[in-house]
């Protein structure tokens, strides 16, 4: 028992130091939004400065002196890295943090190659009882210290004026700029503060696990779980999450034989942590974020045919080691490519993707050295077997998004290089003997032959290139970029989102564990150091640079590699040139984030735009569909029922038992002040949030548990206020993509023959009731608003559902739009048989235009009836239409606020 107690009480003070970490970060987040990845590097930094200076200086100064070191580190982050993206997606601004991250790792490891630098303590080490174990005093100094400095941080930031400002910030900026006070000076301030303990706790963790870069770098990873535990907002949770995820480590390296599985600790912390915790599906809307551009997929296919023959032409005259360079730049493109699909088509950053290309390696070098497999066998069962591997990944994923599923992926990434890539007993000491590849009796190694290597690789990538290609033209495609532009307005098309997601997974590890194989089989022997977590970083940050959106991306970002086409060049310069390759590859991520974000592919199709201006010969755009032969569309009759209605968000009835019915052919209004509770209606009506109590009934089948995409199938739809309109696809696509089949085989069979079928009989209709056929090639961003407005009605309506729900359709249109769009309704009801339901606060358009009237105040209904009978009902005139409002109670204010 006193060896538990002995390994905790140790556990303690290094979860202490986690803590520490954490808090910077927590400290970070709070008082700028973003959560910073280069954290450890930033610590390590400091630790590096505070070691130099402490064999001269006595040990609080230079403490002292490297903590500042960390402190000015982050400020300058903030200033010339963070501040200037801070109206980007949180997407771009989490990989700036991951570019910093590798120029700091790349940059310290040129300057420290070596080991780990062993560092004594300052503190006094001599061994003390504590509950019959035996610990040295500095484990303890070091925990009440934390204890001590967790409680200080608390209490700063609830109780000074700086910590409420910096709550504040977190919440409104725009509202804190207008009393006065800086934002930007508060985010510095928090950088500064969280960076300086990030040193703070380097310095003392040295002593306990030495000093290393790479180390060091990763620390960012136990830290990220105990930020996570505590919501990223939370010190006392952040506490107990990092002193547990201490405690857990040191037990675990104690009483677990099998290696690997200390340093996994943190990952199944965050695992358990954020499965447990779940997705928000309160939230009513996603906002708008600029996500890096896209590529439109599609192929000449002659062209892509002669550059493939004319590049291997090249290979085959090449020298050997400019194959190999080839076969680096391709290989690395291929992991690449993975990342188009999962993280530019479908928008989820994963940085998993080299510890799928290392597993990919492992299971194809296993079968080959065990089993004898044949060279392509093994590869291919290579690729298929991360399959499985990235279903388990998405399928956590499934349960967040955001920073939260890049610090998941990055935690996979460290626990398959601990359990597996690092692990003697699963790689043979560290590395596989492979017998020399072969194609039907062809030898292809690249040892004595690596021109045909190169060949074979190449001709792999072109095959997947070309099925990233097809997949982006494919229905399956459109479903993942409009996941990747707004989930609600996915799910609100009948879109399986859920689906989506594990697609993109799926799709992408198999590509990467291909990539991974590929690269592997270049040497006789498989070295796994190369499949690390930091790897996988940096491999993020050659997408971005190559076009994370772009096919021919990939390819650019191959470039970036060590030994890659690059690296052979720059070696022309010096032997030593191309080493520096990776840091130039954070550097220049970093200013491609800053000046061109949508990468070196993006700016190649511009400055082919340019090129055929200057010619006179414009891009060939695809024909518009004919529209003008759809005839008169009927829909099938539909009903809406809702019984007694409640929702309630915590103890707060934001619905209070409102029942309500939509019959085919009918307009049925919805009226109220703001913060009635009218889109929480919808929501409730739509699938957005669960019914408390109560029934939703369309043609008598209850859907009150059935999700958005089951009632969209049913015949049941709606748009948005803020209209959620999927603006990386055209008008066209925006309508295919509310109108194609669901099938889930689509994801393999677009990647294969992207087959696009005819426009639906509803699209078209559409399309000419809403006179759309101008701008069906162009995207929602270069439209007027009031076309705009009309598109997010126009795709609901190509869903072919019986009951629509129109939240607010008429906002921001003059008054001869409102009336185009008024007349447009009706005939929708009239002609079309569809039953709307109108969420409005234009009067005059919902009482010219309904059969009938709901009215609802504080999530009560308190009229119903014909609109004469509504517009002169003495509740609607106090509530709504313009008469003194009675003094409220503390309950309907809380309702108002909640609907809001």
């Amino acid at each position: 028992m006193s060896t538990v107690i002995q390994f905790a009480v140790l556990g303690l003070a290094t979860g202490g130091l986690y803590v520490l970490f954490a808090l910077g970060l927590v400290i970070i987040h709070r008082g700028s939004g973003v959560v910073n990845f280069a954290h450890g590097a930033v610590g390590m930094v400091g630790t590096f400065v505070y070691w130099e200076l402490d064999k001269h200086l006595p040990f609080g100064l230079a403490a002292l002196i490297g903590v500042a070191a960390s402190g000015a580190l982050g400020l300058a982050i903030h200033f010339l890295v963070m501040r200037p993206l801070r109206a980007t997606a949180v997407l771009t601004r989490v990989i700036a943090t991951l570019s910093v991250l590798a120029v700091l790792q790349e940059g310290m490891a040129k300057v420290y190659p070596g080991a780990p630098q062993v560092v004594t303590s300052a503190l006094p080490t001599e061994p003390v009882r504590v509950l019959g174990a035996s610990v040295g005093w500095d484990r303890l100094i070091i925990l009440a210290g934390v204890l001590l400095t967790a409680g200080l941080l608390a209490a700063v930031y609830r109780f000074t004026q700086f910590g409420r400002a910096t709550a504040a910030a977190t919440e409104n900026p725009r509202a804190l700029a207008a009393l006065g006070k800086s934002p930007d000076l508060l985010a510095a301030g928090n950088w500064v503060i969280g960076s300086a303990l990030a040193g703070l706790a380097g310095i003392f963790l040295a002593p306990i696990t030495n000093l290393s870069v790479t180390g060091y770098t990763l620390l960012v990873v136990p830290a990220l779980a105990a930020a996570i535990t505590g919501r990223l907002n939370s010190f006392p949770l952040t506490l107990a999450g990092g002193l547990l995820i201490g405690v857990l480590q040191s037990e675990a390296g104690r009483y677990i034989t099998a290696p690997g599985w200390s340093e996994a600790i943190p990952f199944l912390a965050m695992l358990a942590v954020l499965v447990l915790r779940g997705n928000d599906r309160t939230s009513r809307t996603q906002l708008a974020q600029r996500l890096p551009s896209l590529g439109t997929g599609r192929v000449m296919l002659p062209v892509v045919a002669v550059l493939l023959v004319v590049t291997a032409v090249i290979v085959l005259q090449l020298q050997p080691e400019w194959d190999d360079a080839v076969t680096t730049t391709v290989g690395t493109a291929l992991i690449l490519l993975s990342l188009v699909v999962v993280t530019g088509y479908s928008g989820q950053l994963s940085l998993a993707q080299v510890g799928f290309a290392g597993w990919g390696a492992w299971v194809a070098g296993g079968l080959a050295r065990s089993f004898d497999t044949p060279f392509p066998a093994a590869i291919l069962i290579g690729a298929l077997a991360t399959l499985p591997l990235g279903l388990v990944l998405g399928a956590v994923c499934l349960r967040t998004r955001g920073v939260n599923l890049a610090i998941a992926t990055l935690g996979m990434a460290v626990a398959l290089d601990s359990l597996i890539f690092n692990n003697a007993d699963r790689t043979g000491g560290g590395s596989f003997m492979v017998p020399t590849p072969t194609i039907a009796g062809l030898d292809i190694g690249a040892i004595v032959h690596p021109e045909r290597y190169a060949l074979v690789v190449l001709v792999v990538f072109a095959f997947c290139a070309l099925a990233v290609a097809n997949l982006r033209r494919g229905r399956s495609g459109r479903r993942l970029i409009a996941v990747r532009s707004n989930e609600k307005a996915a799910a609100s098309l009948g879109i399986g989102v859920v689906q989506a997601k594990l697609a993109a997974f799926a799709v992408s590890s198999v590509i990467a564990g291909l990539g991974g194989a590929l690269l592997a089989f270049r040497n006789p022997t498989i070295v796994f150091t190369g499949y690390g977590a930091l790897e996988s970083i940096q491999v993020v940050g050659f997408a971005v640079v190559g076009g994370v959106g772009w096919v021919a991306g990939s390819f650019y970002g191959g470039l970036l590699e060590s030994g890659s086409l690059m690296g052979k060049l720059l070696d022309l310069l010096g032997p030593t040139v191309s080493s520096y390759l990776p840091l130039a590859g954070g550097v220049l991520l970093l200013a491609v984030l800053l000046t061109a974000p949508d990468g070196m592919a993006a700016q190649g199709r511009e400055h082919l735009h340019q090129l055929l201006k200057m010619v006179r010969r414009p891009l060939r755009q695809p024909a518009i569909p004919d529209v003008e032969a759809a005839g008169e569309h009927r829909l099938a009759p539909g009903r809406l029922e809702l019984e007694d209605v409640v929702v309630a968000f915590g103890g707060v009835q934001a619905l209070g038992g409102v029942s309500l019915t939509v019959g085919p052919g009918e307009i049925v209004g919805l009226i109220g002040p703001n913060g009635a509770g009218k889109t929480t209606l919808i929501d409730a009506a739509t699938g957005y949030v669960d019914a408390t109590r109560g029934r939703v009934l369309l043609n008598g089948e209850d859907l009150t548990r059935t999700g958005a995409g089951g009632r969209v199938r049913a015949g049941l739809t709606r748009s948005f206020q803020a209209l959620e309109l999927f603006d990386d696809l055209t008008v066209l696509d925006n309508l295919r993509a509310a109108s194609e089949r669901r099938d889930t085989l689509a994801y393999v069979t677009d990647l294969v023959y992207p087959r696009t079928v005819p426009l639906t009989a509803a699209t078209r209709a559409a399309i000419r009731e809403f006179g759309l056929q101008p701008y069906l090639h162009r995207t929602p961003a270069e439209l007027p608003y009031g076309v705009r407005r009309l598109v997010g009605i126009a795709r609901a309506v190509a869903t072919e559902a019986s009951i629509v729900a129109l939240d607010e359709p008429a906002a921001g249109l003059d008054d001869q739009e409102t009336r185009e769009l008024g007349e447009l309704l009706r005939r929708l009801a009239s002609e079309w048989g569809m039953g709307i339901l109108l969420v409005e606060h234009d009067v005059e358009l919902v009482m010219g235009l309904c059969d009938r009237v709901y009215a609802l105040e504080f999530g009560k209904l308190i009229a119903e009836g014909a609109p004469a009978e509504v517009r002169s009902d003495d509740a609607v005139i106090r509530a709504y239409l313009g008469a003194e409002e009675p003094d409220l109670s503390t309950a309907d204010k809380d309702v108002a606020e909640v609907n809001r």
